[in-house]
């Protein structure tokens, strides 16, 4: 399954060393979880088990780690039923790769479900 998505969370980095912070992180959450809700309507599978590869395109060349998007992304996908959780049984494998795109800034997930839980 391949889902796209136009829109890229703000990097956990925003938040570190922040007053306020924890406030700022659960009102930015809330933002981005509506937007994935809106992107995948009628994606609802509530995969158990998967191998994840996620692509970040990103708008320019500055120097990022990818991994620092994860956090509100997956939950994300968890509050849009793609997936049933975002703990370590349910993806048994994530593959996460950045590239520039500056026409067309993305988040490109591809899952594949894998039957069984480890």
């Amino acid at each position: 399954m391949k889902i796209v998505l136009n829109t890229i969370p703000p990097t956990i980095n925003k938040y570190i060393g922040k007053t306020n912070s924890c406030w700022m992180y659960e009102k930015d959450k809330k933002e981005y979880t509506k937007a994935v809700v809106l992107q995948t309507i009628g994606i609802n599978p509530k995969i158990k088990a998967c191998e994840m590869v996620i692509t970040f395109y990103h708008k320019d060349n500055i120097r990022r780690d990818s991994h620092n998007y994860l956090k509100q992304l997956l939950d994300a996908l968890v509050e849009s039923n793609i997936i049933v959780d975002d703990n370590d049984k349910v993806i048994q494998k994530l593959t996460i790769i950045g590239k520039i795109d500056k026409r067309k800034p993305r988040i490109e997930i591809d899952i594949e479900e894998i039957s069984g839980m480890v």
